[in-house]
């Protein structure tokens, strides 16, 4: 049997004494630890690495050395041993890592992690199973979904994955995923990371100790906060949609088609769009104008959705634009020019808008009583649609606002001039996210929708601007709500956690 032994950590914990002169009293209990193991199993590949957590818990002024050491028959060094080290992580932890060699005979061995301070002894068993190594083939990626997105779940299938081990990854676009939520020989499942290219294809590839396999994804940044006449809704890390407020209209009755595998959402007035990991459209709520109704045009090769008043619109793959619905001022019309090189759309009260390539904007509907100022007709980056005023941030950072000037809803602030990472405009009002997590807000004020909470002054990752209140995301995925709340919808439901795009 062999044994390493590793001084890992001394706990300092000040011991602190109190003399007692009591006699009756019985002495203290005497100094101990407690040793555990997170977790008590390992699956290794013959030629790969698995760690595992040592904590370690002291008891009554324990203050003094702990020894770790490994036992078991394949303990050692070389291709027919399993090599450990303990490191330290804190004084109170450390992690153990098994490199198993490579010709280390499949099966299950019971090792013995041994704690050891002086005359005090304490174990915790480890059963390692090792396998033949079939990480050692390349692994291979066999589909993806249409669509996935930042912040969301998604699910890689394919072959030789193996069991993650030591270096194993998944990156997109050359960004690792830092929540995989599981991982089996056959199927990968994580949170997509953000990534530098949106709307169009990376690579995603998988590494193993066998090496890498890859395939070329769509990823997008998903919209997960909406805000609509008095309802609002949240997209959540599992691909799932949140609503709560008003549902004088059903739209807060998700349907089960909108319940998994969404990756981003849209909301206004009284009716709800989700985006699924297909590509293909989702609508509940009001349907007068047949906003609801998805066009047949709209159930693939989407990879955005916005939601207007009474009209819909969606992206599709290929640059060209759909829109159905209210179209009383042919806001649901598409004009020529955005029939192809289309980036980003944003449905407004009955007015649209669309990001061409080029960074200019293409405007219908009744918004055209306010021309297109010429500061939003070029180098735009992202843009967003109020009930009758729009919002666009140049590539400079500065926020452009045209439409109705009333209650200031377009007197963009000093502090928006630069640094600006996204926008959202409401009934009478605007919201303006900077790059550091700050909120801005301007515009009308009669429910409070401008007084930013001190919960949103910093951390957060997005926002809705809905009619007089808003929604924020923050860093950490739970929501913040201010503003009106005539039908309940800034009460955030409880425990709420939505995705961070």
């Amino acid at each position: 049997m062999n044994r390493l032994t590793l001084l890992i950590a001394t706990l300092a914990l000040g011991l602190a004494v109190t003399a007692c002169q009591d006699p009756i009293k019985p002495p203290p209990p005497s100094a101990d630890f407690n040793l555990s193991l997170m977790p008590s199993s390992l699956t290794i590949a013959a030629g790969a690495s698995g760690q595992a957590n040592v904590a370690l818990t002291p008891k009554n002024g324990f203050n003094t050395d702990i020894a770790l050491t490994l036992e078991g028959g394949v303990v050692g060094t070389g291709a027919n041993q399993v090599d450990s080290e303990f490191v330290a992580n804190t004084a109170l932890s450390a992690s153990l890592t098994l490199t198993v060699g490579a010709s280390v005979t499949a099966g299950t061995y019971n090792l013995t992690v041994r704690g050891s301070s002086g005359s005090l002894n304490h174990t915790a068993q480890l059963s390692l199973t090792v396998t033949s190594g079939g990480t050692q083939t390349p692994p291979q990626i066999a589909s993806l979904p249409a669509l996935s997105a930042h912040g969301v779940v998604t699910t890689i299938a394919g072959s030789n994955f193996g069991t993650i081990q030591g270096g194993s990854s998944v990156s997109f676009g050359g960004v690792n995923a830092t929540q995989i939520l599981s991982w089996t020989d056959s199927q990968i499942t994580v949170i997509v990371p953000p990534t530098s290219t949106i709307g169009s294809a990376v690579n995603v590839v998988v590494t193993t100790g066998g090496g890498t396999g890859q395939l070329a994804a769509r990823v997008i940044k998903p919209v997960t906060i909406a805000a609509g006449l008095s309802h609002s809704l949240a997209l959540t890390p599992d691909g799932g949609v949140v609503a709560w407020g008003d549902n004088s209209k059903g739209q807060l009755n998700v349907p089960l088609s909108a319940q998994s595998g969404i990756v981003s959402i849209a909301g206004n007035q009284l009716f709800g769009l989700a985006l699924n990991s297909s590509g293909g459209v989702v609508g509940w709520g009001d349907n007068g104008n047949g906003q609801t109704t998805i066009p047949a045009s709209a159930s693939s090769n989407v990879m955005a959705i916005s939601a207007g008043d009474g009209h819909a619109l969606a992206l599709k793959t290929d640059g060209s634009v759909i829109a159905w619905g209210y179209n009383i001022n042919k806001q649901a019309v598409v004009p020529a020019g955005a029939q192809s090189g289309v980036v980003a759309i944003s449905a407004g009260g009955q007015y649209s808008l669309a990001l061409k390539t080029d960074g200019s904007v293409i405007a219908w509907g009744n918004l055209q009583s306010y021309p297109l100022p010429a500061s939003a007709s070029s180098n735009v980056a992202s843009l967003e649609s109020g009930t009758s005023h729009a919002l666009a941030v140049k590539t400079d950072g500065s926020v452009v606002g045209w439409g109705d000037p009333a209650n200031g809803r377009i007197a963009i602030p000093a502090g928006a001039s630069s640094g600006v990472a996204a926008i959202s405009a409401g009934f009478d009002h605007s919201l303006v996210l900077k790059s550091d997590g700050s909120l801005l807000a301007f515009g009308g004020n009669a429910n409070g929708q401008i007084t930013i909470p001190s919960a949103a002054q910093t951390g957060v990752a997005a926002i809705a601007a809905g009619n007089r209140f808003n929604l924020a995301v923050k860093t950490d995925g739970s929501v913040v709500a201010w503003g009106a709340n005539d039908k309940t919808q800034i009460n955030v439901p409880s425990g709420l956690i939505a995705a961070i795009p």
